[in-house]
Order: structure tokens, then C-alpha cells, then sequence
């Protein structure tokens, strides 16, 4: 297993089995997608829909940050 990480990830689990290995790096991932998933939520609070704009542009801005 560790032959396939980069070499500063094989040093953090060199002294660790495969099963700890891969909840180690899952912890790891699911905090990222949390984050992730956070700051996306939070750009899109932040549009507003500007008075007598298109309805199609307002979306088009909300669409855009998703895709991202």
C-alpha cells in the first residue's frame, strides 16, 4: 500500500497497518469534502438577486459556482 503514496505520505504511515492506513485517509478526505462543501454553501448565500435582473443570469452565477 505504501508504495503507491508520495514519498511524505509514506513517511506519516510507515509505522501504521493497512486498516489504519485507510481510516486515517479517510478522515482526511471527508474533512476536505467538508470543507469544500462549506465554502461552496456559503458563496452561494452570499448572491444576491439584484433588482430587475434576469432571473436566467441569477441562475446562470449560481450554476457557475456549483460546477467549480
Amino acid at each position: 500500500m505504501l508504495a503507491n503514496m508520495s514519498p511524505e505520505c509514506q513517511k506519516q504511515h510507515e509505522n501504521m497497518d493497512a486498516h489504519v492506513i485507510i481510516i486515517h485517509l479517510k478522515d482526511l478526505f471527508d474533512m476536505s469534502s467538508k470543507i469544500e462543501s462549506y465554502e461552496t454553501f456559503k458563496e452561494l448565500f452570499c448572491f444576491m438577486m439584484i433588482k430587475n435582473s434576469s432571473m436566467n443570469t441569477y441562475i446562470l452565477k449560481m450554476m457557475t459556482v456549483l460546477r467549480n
